[in-house]
């Protein structure tokens, strides 16, 4: 039986962490105000150096043993240097309160005695005695006044966690701008051992260096392994890196023994410290990342003097090839393996376009016909570039990257894919899922993206590769349960080696059917024009609604700039890069925007109104979009999918919003006609026909079950493939139900006679607390109110009769269909988004038994649609 003693201790020990937590979390908004004032006073004081009002000071980066090279301007130097003061105060702080000192009794005098010397650090403490408090006296009374009042319980093994977590709190407070931009998210040590762990037996296995990551003497020129960090942040990797080898030589000799020690210490100072690179832009995470690291050496007890801490850590972006030239020049030479580790930002409004990577970046765009390729310019995408370029260089080495997971499979990276097998020998694929737009749990960042770890070997300079792909799923539920998998270690054997297909597709997919899809023409090539995705509004609440009256009211209060009105209202009028107001008030009026208003396509049958207003709406898509009307069909899909099953095809005879199918997945319309002649490219057939019905055998096609079935994970990768009909019979077959579907989707029907509908008021159709009772096949707008003096039902509560539960549950892009135009028409007494200050007009009701019909007459026309579809697409003919 376990004593309870341990467990009291423990959780004791949790309690006091949280405690510190929160009183950290409290002196953070003041620590950040004192920085503000440090920065503002430095740049003051280095004014005045410039303008020759003060000549004797050592406040210069040189002084303070910074490369000024690497800081031609003010306000950088200032940034480090506030930074430092504050994060070095902070870990300062920590150290001496873990010694079992009273907090109280801390001073500045401490700064540099209780924090490991580093020869950057040091003397911006060291100097701190002298110069800084002459300066900033009041200032820096302030900052340790803070420190001074906070109370902090003795809690050496979770300190790391403290001082990261300290980083991003206080950035969020002191600049929240760069902490948006570039969002600052930490490596789990779970992650970054087993990415070691990873390298060590890839550097055994393929690159044959027995001792791995740990290396040799460096006389062997083969067993020379560079490491790079080229966006370092905090240093995660460069402290993982002396932590998984304090482990091995835990392992070999003994933790207390002295052999461990001195073999250790041997190896920092001939192996790590000359070896390990580390680059980063930013001041923060550089200063910080350079406090981490020594941190990490005095937990692991091993002694050093200042002058022996050369760490090559430096403020350089490593995407700017003409600013860290001199350093990556010097780092290789001829027989060195070298080792490119981290887990770079993913920015799809990426700050990187220096001139060099953007020419680098134009390889993985070679062929592309997509005409949006944005994508490719996410930062991730440019230091997976950045890395393969520099091993390609070296002749040898491993990639290990993790990374967002969109480039496995979407198919604007194919080519990207296939450039990295041409560089790479081997490529391993950890998944470890997370998307949330997929529904995917277990994010080891707790980000909406998904993400992989990613392996790739480069054995030598021989031309002609083909990487083989290795690929590893954890598709387990919580971050926990991904991190026990990855403590088991690197094991190939839980790789699977991967076919070849012909998009270089890095995941595992379903091959049954894989052949015969690709034999399938893309829908986008059966068009003229480049589909268009549908409206991006901006601004949803101030242009859309499911009430016109709100929208025009909407528009009235913003055109008089009653700006206050429309806040409180929760209606976001503020400017932003790419819409002003004055602008908007120099090009449209009130009328103007008031005669734009008609109705747009907003969640499968759904709709809403909208200002279609070219000067305020901001993806308008005009000139494609608003051609779409009732004798001009567009069909929708979506370009790749993140649903579980495709299911985003549709039809449109109004404007599309972007997100109408679903609200994770673009639709792109392809037009029947284009400015009044024929948008469809008819395929060689051995019969003839004509683009309006090969349009329909389209959209038979898109909606058959078996299609989408039997194709499902193809389906979702790119625009859908469509197989070319080879018999005449079924395809008029398909084309006819396919228009009949058609019909249904636009509305286009009578409304179904067997629907029953309330013998009520038509001001008493109001939605509230609706339901669907499968047993009676019936929509109530209400709970269901029953009469006091018979219990029958009361006469005023609204219902549709003759729903199937199929029909309650038809869905399109996952949303289902009459709970979704329910939902967004409830009662609600005020103006809110997505509800009514009224009941449903007598349109709105048609529109809704129009809807219920033409899913009735959906579910009645795919099997007959399947039918003909599996004689179609026989497998095996």
């Amino acid at each position: 039986m376990i004593s309870s003693k341990p467990i009291q201790a423990s959780s004791q020990k949790n309690t006091d962490y949280q405690t510190t937590l929160a009183n950290i979390k409290k002196m953070i908004p003041l620590l950040a105000n004192i920085a503000k004032d440090i920065k503002e006073y430095a740049l003051e004081f280095m004014r005045a150096i410039d303008q020759h009002e003060i000549k004797e000071h050592n406040f210069t980066p040189s002084n303070l043993g910074i490369d000024s090279e690497l800081f031609q301007k003010d306000e950088l130097f200032a940034e480090l240097y506030t930074q430092s003061i504050i994060y070095g105060t902070f870990c300062s702080w920590i150290k001496f309160c873990s010694s079992h000192k009273d907090s109280t009794k801390f001073t500045i005098k401490n700064l540099a005695s209780n924090h490991p010397y580093g020869k950057f650090l040091h003397k911006i403490y060291a100097n701190s005695r002298n110069s800084l408090s002459n300066i900033f006296r009041s200032l820096i009374d302030e900052l340790i006044n803070v420190f001074q009042t906070t109370t902090f319980h003795t809690l050496l093994n979770n300190s790391e966690s403290l001082i990261t977590t300290f980083y991003s709190e206080f950035l969020l407070y002191y600049d929240p701008l760069t902490a948006k931009q570039n969002g600052m998210i930490y490596t789990p040590e779970p992650i970054v051992i087993f990415m070691y762990d990873a390298i060590h037996h890839l550097c055994q296995t393929k690159l044959n260096i027995p001792n791995g990551v740990i290396g040799s003497a460096r006389k062997n020129k083969k067993e020379n392994l560079i490491f790079l960090d080229p966006a370092a942040g905090t240093m995660a990797f460069a402290g993982g890196l002396l932590k998984y080898t304090g482990l091995k030589f835990q392992d070999q000799f003994g933790q207390q023994s002295k052999k461990y020690k001195d073999n250790f210490q041997l190896w920092l100072k001939d192996y790590f410290f000359p070896y390990f690179y580390s680059f980063e832009v930013l001041p923060a995470p550089y200063v910080l990342g350079h406090i981490r690291l020594l941190h990490t050496l005095d937990r692991l007890d091993v002694p050093f003097q200042g002058e022996e801490l050369n760490i090559k850590y430096f403020l350089q972006n490593t995407l700017d090839s003409a600013s860290n030239h001199k350093f990556q020049s010097k780092m290789t030479t001829s027989g060195d393996t070298i080792v490119i580790i981290g887990n770079p930002p993913y920015n799809l409004s990426s700050q990187n376009n220096c001139k060099w990577i953007t020419e680098k970046i134009q390889d993985y765009k070679q062929g592309l016909q997509e005409k949006n390729q944005k994508i490719l310019a996410d930062d991730y995408v440019k230091f997976i570039r950045f890395a393969q370029w520099k091993v390609e260089q070296v002749g040898t080495g491993v990639v290990a990257m993790i990374t967002n997971s969109r480039y496995l499979e979407g198919q604007m990276f194919s080519v990207m894919r296939n450039s990295l097998r041409q560089t790479f020998d081997h490529i391993y694929i950890v998944d470890l899922h997370g998307d949330m737009r997929k529904k995917e749990s277990g994010n080891p960042f707790d980000i909406r993206v998904g993400v992989c770890i990613a392996f790739m070997v480069r054995i030598d300079n021989r031309p002609n590769k083909n990487a083989a792909i290795h690929y590893m799923d954890v598709p387990q539920n919580t971050r926990e349960e991904k991190f026990a998998i990855l403590a088991q270690g690197f094991e190939e054997g839980l790789f699977e080696l991967l076919p070849e297909t012909k998009k270089n597709y890095f995941v595992k997919l379903d091959m049954e059917h894989l052949d015969r899809y690709e034999t399938f023409t893309p829908i986008n090539k059966f068009f003229k024009r480049t589909p268009t995705s549908g409206i991006m509004a901006g601004r949803d609440h101030l242009v859309m609604d499911t009430d016109e009256t709100t929208v025009r009211s909407n528009l009235t209060k913003f055109f008089n700039k009653d700006f206050e009105t429309l806040e409180q209202l929760k209606v976001k009028v503020h400017d932003s890069k790419s819409w002003k107001k004055e602008k908007i008030f120099s090009q449209t009026n009130l009328e103007d925007a008031k005669n734009t208003i008609q109705t747009v396509q907003y969640r499968g049958f759904d709709h809403r109104y909208i200002a279609y207003d070219r000067s305020i709406v901001e993806g308008h898509r005009m000139g494609y979009i608003d051609q779409i009307n009732q004798g001009n069909p567009a069909i929708t899909v979506s370009k790749s999918s993140r649903k579980p099953q495709f299911c985003t095809a549709f039809i449109s005879t109004r404007l599309i919003e972007k997100c109408f199918m679903s609200v994770t997945d673009t639709a792109y319309a392809f037009l029947l006609n284009y400015d009044g002649q024929s948008n469809v490219l008819l395929p060689i057939l051995d019969f003839t026909t004509s683009q309006e019905e090969f349009f329909y055998y389209i959209y038979g096609v898109l909606f058959s079950p078996t299609y989408r079935t039997r194709y499902d994970a193809y389906l979702r990768k790119s625009f859908p493939g469509i197989p070319l009909p080879s018999n005449q019979e079924y395809y008029r077959r398909l084309s006819e139900l396919g228009f009949k579907l058609a019909q249904a989707h636009t509305l286009n029907i009578s409304i179904d006679p067997s629907l029953e509908t309330a013998d009520i008021a038509p001001d008493q159709w109001i939605i509230q607390n609706f339901r669907f009772d499968k047993r009676k096949e019936c929509i109530f707008f209400n709970s269901e109110k029953k009469n006091p003096s018979n219990g029958s039902n009361d006469v005023s509560t609204p219902w549709i009769k003759g729903i199937s539960q199929a029909m309650w549950e038809f869905q399109i892009g996952n949303i289902p269909q009459l709970s979704q135009f329910l939902k967004s028409r409830q009662f609600n007494s005020t103006q809110k988004w997505n509800t009514l200050q009224r009941g449903l007009t007598h349109e709105e009701l048609i529109i809704f038994l129009k809807i219920c019909s033409a899913i009735k007459k959906t579910l009645q026309l795919l099997p007959l649609l399947d039918s003909v579809y599996q004689k179609m697409d026989v497998i095996g003919h």
